[in-house]
């Protein structure tokens, strides 16, 4: 009983990490700070997803295993992965990127709680026909570090520039 709630907590620190700490990989929401409209909707190269689809993805993927989690319904028809990123964002659109980055923070704060919520008993237990606890949900820290990574290393030639209130040291 006590190991199910182990992995529980190892998740959690795992979220944690990729979330809002500086360690291995930046956490997504020290990236993202300070970052405007503009540099979230500025393209790297053709067929490169903006910042702002990445969060659009992230935040996506972070709904759908919180829906898993918590029994919610299923979202009609296949999942097209393509599809989770959006529109590359308006880069005069300051009030709906900062919307997008609230959705990633409410989705954020719902997974979190549904997993910190999993007891012994949800172990191997299905509902609409899903793990209760997704087998791939470790892999969901790993997939937020790769999209954050991107983020980080998203500066380059043609860039809009990082502002120098940043509060993270990868960006400059």
């Amino acid at each position: 009983m006590k190991m199910a709630r182990q992995r529980v907590e190892r998740l959690l620190t795992q979220m944690d990490a990729v979330w809002g700490r500086e360690g291995w990989v930046v956490g997504a929401e020290i990236a993202l700070a300070g970052l405007g409209a503009t540099q979230a909707a500025w393209v790297p190269g053709p067929g490169r997803h903006t910042i702002w689809q990445t969060v659009s993805h992230l935040a996506f993927w972070k709904e759908v295993c919180a829906g898993a989690l918590t029994g919610a319904p299923r979202r009609p028809g296949p999942i097209v992965n393509s599809e989770t990123f959006g529109l590359p964002g308006d880069p005069a659109d300051e009030a709906a990127w900062q919307g997008a980055l609230a959705r990633l923070r409410a989705a954020h704060g719902a997974l979190r709680a549904a997993v910190a919520r999993l007891t012994d008993a949800d172990r191997g237990r299905r509902r609409q026909g899903r793990a209760v606890a997704p087998r791939g949900s470790r892999q969901g820290t790993g997939h937020e570090a790769i999209g954050t990574g991107g983020v980080v290393g998203w500066e380059g030639e043609g860039s809009p520039g990082r502002p120098e209130s940043s509060a993270s040291w990868a960006f400059r």
